[in-house]
């Protein structure tokens, strides 16, 4: 296996997963997975588990598959 396809693959997916796991907090207050709230409700227990719970199980399922590809890649002819 030839280290370039490696490279690469890193290149396009630790920026992608980076940007996915933390988009709830990249969003503006007043706005919570595509839903206008109010910045009390934004800082509330229950939405910080939600982002927290969504960072988690977005960078497992985010982080598998580029592992899966990269296990995957000495296949391909």
């Amino acid at each position: 296996m030839t280290i370039m396809p490696v490279i690469v693959m890193v290149f396009v997916f630790v920026p992608t997963i980076v940007l996915m796991v933390s988009m709830p907090y990249l969003t503006r207050e007043t706005i919570s997975f595509g839903v206008t709230v109010s910045a009390v409700q934004f800082h509330s227990e229950p939405l910080r588990q939600m982002r927290k719970s969504y960072a988690r199980i977005s960078a497992t399922l985010h982080t598998y598959h580029p592992i899966h590809c990269l296990y995957h890649l000495p296949n391909i002819r």
